[in-house]
């Protein structure tokens, strides 16, 4: 292997999709120029589950996590999820954002997040 890529595989696996640290917000970060934040007094609910995208006779893996506030709801695809919501049951979770899909198993105890979906609530719905 050459070493820059030995290099760049080490970096990788230093580096995680999550900010911890005592948190009142939990900020998304879809991509690079995008930033959502939202309070986590805010969180009414979640919920972690296998990806339902996938074929019922794919390998277990891929999950789903659905955090539904008050004001939007914001949906995080990847592995190892459920040490992210470790975090947020502490206030620990800061920040959140996917890296690529390749260096899932880089460091397998970590989570690795592959993709984030935020949909804002419409205040003005129903009225």
């Amino acid at each position: 292997m050459p070493s820059s890529l030995r290099e760049e595989l080490a970096a990788k696996r230093d580096q995680r999709c999550y900010e911890s640290g005592n948190a009142s917000f939990i900020e998304f970060r879809p991509n690079p120029r995008t930033r959502f934040g939202f309070s986590v007094a805010q969180l009414h609910h979640y919920t972690l589950e296998p990806d339902p995208e996938l074929p019922l006779d794919a390998p277990a893996g891929r999950e789903r996590l659905v955090l539904a506030f008050s004001t939007g709801d914001v949906v995080v695809f990847g592995v190892r999820l459920a040490h992210l919501l470790d975090h947020l049951r502490d206030h620990k979770l800061a920040a959140i954002w996917p890296l690529a899909e390749r260096y899932a198993n880089l460091e397998p105890s970590q989570p690795c997040v592959t993709g984030i979906t935020v949909r804002l609530l419409d205040n003005k719905a129903g009225k």
